[in-house]
């Protein structure tokens, strides 16, 4: 990476990414069936691991900021 900077050569590393991905993926429906499952079977699946609509917008979480030596909220 350090060597694609210094001569100004980029890194495509979207095809290693989506593949680590997948093989997550396909090692977690594994462990919740107790079966083995294939890359066919996951990239023909209709299996939705994220929201309904992605959207930008406000988040509605309150967010607190720790203090060093005051009581956990």
């Amino acid at each position: 990476m350090v060597t694609a900077i210094r001569t100004n050569k980029p890194i495509n590393e979207a095809e290693a990414t989506a593949n680590s991905t997948l093989t997550g993926i396909m090692g977690r429906i594994s462990a919740y069936t107790g079966r083995e499952v294939t890359r066919d079977e996951m990239t023909q699946s209709d299996l939705k691991l994220g929201p309904e609509e992605i959207k930008f917008g406000a988040v509605k979480k309150v967010f607190t900021i720790p203090v060093t030596g005051a009581p956990p909220a």
